[in-house]
This record gives structure tokens, C-alpha cells and sequence, in this order.
């Protein structure tokens, strides 16, 4: 059984890779600045009883004294501050630079000395910045040019992580994740601004008007459960031949065509629509080929199936 450490454990992605990982047969270390809700735990079902929850500051430099004595075997990095408005940039500047930068560099630190067999740090797609443009998908070699602060923090992140892991020759993978969606987000101090696709779900499973933005721009949208599981492969597998890989679905999906099939699972939708500037920076498909050529990894899920288990899931959490 593999010790594996997971950092951001009571996030969105992060309760998802706990999950995935603990289901697998890995012993968990879920590491988190707050302790699992009920939530979270029930949501990990039978799995829970392979993951110790460990609660520290990875901003703290002294961080890993609350880490188990036994060895780690595999790392995967996915605290972060995520999602920073343009209106909140200044007021979370401080938090978001010490979570994804520093802490980042904190974990680096440590995994030098302890020398597990990989680390995976979880980078975005928002290190490409804003590509409003239809041609062919965004592969590794775009260049990386952010445009808001949470993409500049994780341009920084990926090049400081790999600075610091080439001194020792650590394993060191960066996964860019396209827009994920699906079970378990939810507001949290970390992540405050939400998925669309999350807010429709939502309000379709209350029965609520659905808000839709005519600025809404075709975007790389992932289930979950699929992110969850190409990080599990690229943390496992016997070699990679690369340092960067996108985690994606390989197509830009348009708000038309969630919404179409969103009411095929919930009839009754009812929208509403409003008129706004682009909201996405991405309107591109994201590549997954290098993913699936060096993993054998490919997305589970399409659109139908992701959303009808996300209403599922999203029901059975009202009626608890």
C-alpha cells in the first residue's frame, strides 16, 4: 500500500483526488489548513477508512512536522487559492502569492529531502491567458501568458516547483486542468467564485430559473471524476516521457449545448438570459493527445453522462 500525500484535501479537486486515490487502495495523507466536513467525509463512503486527515499550513515553513512518520511515496500538490475575481485581485492578492507560490515552494522544499518517487503539482489552464480564438486545440507548447492573477501565481508556481526539483533531480509533473466540474464544489474561503456549470446545475435540481450569460464563450470543460482519475494515472505511471500535461476533454463545449442537454435530464429547466462581455479566456479545446499517448488515459465521461451523475449527486446531497 502507497502513502500518498494530498495537499488542498477539503477542496473542490482535492476531495476528488482523496477519493480517487484512497478507492484505489492508497493509504490517503489528506492535508488541509481547515478539518473535513460532513460533507466530505460522507461523500468519500468506505474509502474514508484509507485516508488520515492531517491538519497544518503548508505557508508555515515548518509545515511537514505534522506529517506521519512513515514514509511518502507519492506527492500531489493541489492546494491553492483558486478562482480570484478581477474585483478581488488586490483584497486576495496576499493569500493567493503565499498558497500558490510560497507554499508551493514550501512543498518543493520538503520533498527534496524526503524524496518521494513523483510529485504532482496541479497546475491550470489559465497559465495560457486568454485565447478567444476557434482554431486547433491548445497544446503543452502554447506559450504561458497569463492575464489574471491566478494564472501569473501558477505560471510562477510551475517555474519556481521545477527550478527547485531540477537541483536534485526530483520527479516533478505539472497537470494543467482544463475547467472542471462535478461533485463537491462548493464555496469555500479558497475558492469563491464558482463553475457555471455549477450554478445551472444547481438551480435546475432547486427548480430555479437558470441565469445565462450571452457572454459565455465555448470552453475545455472535464468531469471530475476524469481529472481525478488522469492524475492518478500520471502520479502511477512506470515512466513519462514529459514534464507538462494538460488534463482535458480535448473539445469546447458552448453554454447552448449544456444547457440543451441539461434539460434532456431536467425537463422542466427554465432559463433566463442577459446580455454581458466575454466571460471565459479560454474559447479553444485544450489537447489531451500527450496525456493519452504517454497514459493510455481518455475521458470516461461525456457531457450526458457527467451531468446526469452530477444531478444525481446534487439531489441526493438536498435530500441529506
Amino acid at each position: 500500500m502507497r502513502n500518498v500525500l494530498i495537499t488542498g484535501s477539503i477542496g473542490f479537486v482535492g476531495s476528488n483526488l482523496v477519493k480517487r486515490f484512497a478507492e484505489a487502495g492508497d493509504h490517503v495523507v489528506a492535508l488541509d489548513r481547515v478539518a473535513p466536513d460532513p460533507l466530505l467525509r460522507s461523500y468519500l463512503g468506505l474509502s474514508i477508512e484509507r485516508v488520515s486527515f492531517i491538519q497544518a499550513d503548508i505557508c508555515d515553513r515548518h509545515w511537514y512536522h505534522a506529517l506521519p512518520s512513515q514514509p511518502i511515496d507519492l506527492v500531489v500538490h493541489a492546494a491553492a487559492v483558486t478562482n480570484v475575481a478581477e474585483g478581488e485581485e488586490i483584497s486576495r492578492a496576499a493569500d493567493a502569492i503565499s498558497v500558490n507560490i510560497g507554499a508551493t515552494a514550501n512543498v518543493i522544499i520538503w520533498a527534496l529531502s524526503a524524496q518521494p518517487a513523483r510529485v504532482i503539482y496541479i497546475s491550470s489552464s489559465a497559465v495560457y491567458g486568454a485565447i478567444l480564438d476557434g482554431r486547433e486545440p491548445i497544446d503543452e507548447s502554447q506559450a504561458r501568458q497569463p492575464i489574471n492573477l491566478y494564472g501569473v501565481t501558477k505560471v510562477a508556481a510551475e517555474q519556481i516547483a521545477f527550478r527547485l526539483a531540477r537541483t536534485s533531480r526530483l520527479p516533478l509533473i505539472a497537470a494543467r486542468l482544463a475547467g472542471p466540474f462535478g461533485p463537491m464544489e462548493r464555496a469555500t474561503a479558497d475558492r469563491t467564485r464558482l463553475s457555471p456549470i455549477h450554478a445551472w446545475c444547481e438551480a435546475a435540481v432547486r427548480g430555479e430559473i437558470l441565469t445565462i450569460h450571452r457572454g459565455y464563450l465555448p470552453r475545455d470543460y472535464v468531469y471530475v471524476a476524469d481529472t481525478a482519475a488522469a492524475v492518478y494515472q500520471l502520479a502511477t505511471a512506470p515512466l513519462l516521457d514529459h514534464e507538462v500535461y494538460n488534463v482535458s476533454a480535448n473539445t469546447a463545449i458552448t453554454c447552448d449545448e449544456i444547457i440543451a442537454t441539461l434539460r434532456q435530464i431536467v425537463p422542466a429547466l427554465r432559463c433566463s438570459h442577459v446580455d454581458t462581455a466575454a466571460v471565459n479566456l479560454i474559447a479553444r479545446p485544450i489537447s489531451n493527445k500527450r496525456l493519452r499517448d504517454d497514459t493510455g488515459w481518455k475521458p470516461r465521461y461525456d457531457l450526458q453522462s457527467a451531468l446526469a451523475e452530477y444531478v444525481v449527486w446534487l439531489r441526493e446531497m438536498r435530500a441529506n
